[in-house]
């Protein structure tokens, strides 16, 4: 009767822990490190994607206010066009040129802003494909 010990059933999270009790410290210690590297490593691959996140935002944002902006200027024009005095025609002349300078300025921004758009997604990828390298190197 002694022989029939009865020994309760132990837990997914027991067992992995009794197996790593017999690991070595070497051992041990390399789990701890991939695992705080992978951890850090997630975490700034986190903080990067929710930095170009918001900065993307933030630009489209400058974006469609600098489009907003033009709305005013081609309502102005189609007023003064619609008249046929050669009075209003010099004023539309007139309106145009500085529309077609303030234009220019509005587009040179939104280029600029699509440029940076572009950039900050070219970082994102950048930074991602870096955590993947990352992760790879780790559990190999």
């Amino acid at each position: 009767m002694a022989d029939h010990i009865i020994t309760p059933n132990q837990t997914r999270w027991e067992k992995i822990k009794g197996k790593v009790k017999g690991f070595s410290p070497q051992v041990k210690a390399a789990l701890i490190t991939v695992s705080v590297t992978v951890a850090i490593a997630l975490i700034a691959s986190i903080a990067g994607w929710i930095s170009a996140s918001s900065e993307n935002s933030r630009l489209k944002r400058e974006v469609h206010d600098l489009e907003l902006e033009l709305i005013p200027f081609r309502n102005l024009a189609v007023q003064q066009f619609n008249k046929a005095d050669t009075e209003s025609l010099k004023k539309l002349a007139e309106s145009m040129a500085t529309l077609q300078k303030d234009y220019s300025e509005q587009l040179r921004k939104t280029e600029s802003l699509q440029a940076e758009i572009e950039q900050l997604r070219k970082s994102n990828e950048r930074t991602d494909q870096a955590v993947k390298r990352l992760q790879r190197r780790e559990w190999v």
